[in-house]
């Protein structure tokens, strides 16, 4: 299942990937939950001019975090 605009309960608080993909297991146990209180298996991050490199650090460590096995 493609996620656009997926939230993601962090111990940072809630971030927000930008697309993610989540098993059919990950979705019949979460469904439309939001947000989500772990991440799906797949995060994605687009890169915008106004994000740093530390930010994009830094999601993608919380991602990993809560579960995520990749994050592009």
């Amino acid at each position: 299942v493609i996620i656009t605009e997926c939230s993601i309960l962090t111990s940072e608080g809630v971030r927000d990937a930008d697309v993610a993909w989540a098993s059919d297991e990950f979705y019949a146990e979460l469904g439309e939950m939001t947000p989500f209180p772990k991440a799906p298996e797949i995060c994605v991050e687009v890169k915008s001019p106004a994000n740093s490199r530390s930010e994009m650090e830094e999601k993608i460590r919380l991602y990993l975090e809560k579960g995520a096995s990749e994050v592009w």
